[in-house]
């Protein structure tokens, strides 16, 4: 059921696997002919630019690691504006309003300051709670950028990182480092949840509305359960809001292959429409009205988590913003170099795979006997 589609570490191994498959193996799969003026425009790009858009404490971030969250904001703000959507950036409009009044441009800032700051909270506050992070994960982290480094050099390393937004190879380290811990804390708070949530009825204050940690049961469009899911799904609704154990009726009722006994973590954009405004709406611990989405018919039950502990800890964090640096980021800029950057390598991993087929269609033909040719009818 899960429809997640942005996630920051998603992002990130997603475009190390692109890295691979578009040959930032090889050193010559992608050359452009042009090396000299890549080069120089890579050096121009690599200047970090250190100025800091917003502070958590004591740790800053800087615009250069802003335009990473600058693009991956935009990725789901432009679709849900623009739902077909393809890579034309000629279509479309950062001044347009979305829903709620805003511009494009204005909700794609403030969503990347906060998924910004967010990661920065979660990662501090996350480690200082618990959380296990030391020496060797982050030398796997530098292992892994190293070998990238080595195997396809830096020109097609940065390519890679600049069709996410990312300026650096240093700045990509941090922002992988970032949100490997910050997705690890979220989901050790669903798991291990007494290991972070001490006082439940106080937490409870916290309610978040950037998130939420739900449980549901789904009974499927074509389920296999009743001839008629929309009544058993009110029959569980039904149950539920006369106190029966949830977990009980997701043991005996849920159709979802993929929930857990934690739930569903989840923010903005990353659940489908309906189940995250039904979930966001509740109390904690409120159960909902059967939901129906494409999947079935949904009973929800929303459960304290990280978002409610992201909410507490944010609290406890001094933050600053500067408003003017968010303002002057360059978001059409960001948005589209990364597309660009993407479109350069879907082309050289096209060209690689044609240039695979020729091998092996000529390795092929080398291996057949010399006298199937001539068997063939004349003029086929």
């Amino acid at each position: 059921m899960n429809n997640k589609f942005i996630k920051t570490t998603a992002a990130i191994m997603a475009a190390v696997s692109v890295c691979a498959f578009a040959g930032c193996g090889n050193k010559e799969a992608a050359t452009t002919g042009n090396g000299s003026a890549t080069e120089a425009t890579d050096k121009k790009d690599n200047k970090a630019n250190t100025k800091a858009v917003a502070k958590v404490n004591d740790t800053e971030i800087t615009a250069e690691d802003f335009s990473y969250y600058v693009f991956v904001a935009s990725q789901m703000k432009i679709r849900e504006l623009y739902p077909e959507f393809t890579g034309d950036m000629k279509t479309v409009d950062f001044k347009k309003k979305m829903e709620d009044g805003k511009t494009l441009e204005e909700s794609i800032l403030e969503t990347a300051i906060q998924k910004a700051i967010d990661a920065i909270v979660l990662m501090e506050k996350g480690i200082a709670n618990g959380f296990v992070w030391g020496e060797a994960e982050d030398k796997n982290i530098t292992d892994q950028v190293d070998s990238f480094l080595q195997s396809g050099g830096e020109a097609q390393f940065l390519e890679m990182a600049k069709s996410m937004g990312i300026k650096s190879v240093e700045s990509y380290k941090k922002l992988y480092r970032q949100s490997m811990i910050s997705e690890g804390v979220l989901k050790d708070i669903s798991e291990n949840k007494d290991k972070y949530i001490k006082d439940a009825e106080e937490l409870k204050k916290h309610k978040s509305t950037k998130g939420a940690t739900a449980q549901h049961v789904l009974i499927n469009k074509e389920s296999t359960k009743t001839d008629n899911p929309e009544a058993l799904a009110k029959e569980v609704c039904e149950k539920a809001k006369k106190g029966e154990d949830f977990a009980a009726l997701i043991t005996q009722y849920n159709e979802d292959p993929g929930a857990t006994p934690a739930g569903y973590t989840f923010g903005p954009g990353e659940m489908v429409k309906e189940f995250q405004d039904a979930a966001f709406a509740l109390d904690i611990d409120g159960i909902s009205d059967v939901v129906k989405t494409d999947y079935g018919f949904h009973v929800i039950k929303r459960l304290l988590g990280g978002y409610e502990v992201l909410a507490k800890w944010t609290e406890e964090c001094k933050i600053e913003k500067n408003d003017s640096a968010i303002k002057k980021t360059d978001v059409s800029g960001i948005v589209t170099e990364g597309i660009e950057a993407q479109k350069k390598i879907q082309a050289a991993q096209a060209q690689a795979q044609a240039a695979q087929q020729q091998v092996e269609s000529g390795a092929a033909q080398a291996g057949q006997p010399a006298a199937q040719p001539a068997a063939q009818p004349a003029g086929e």
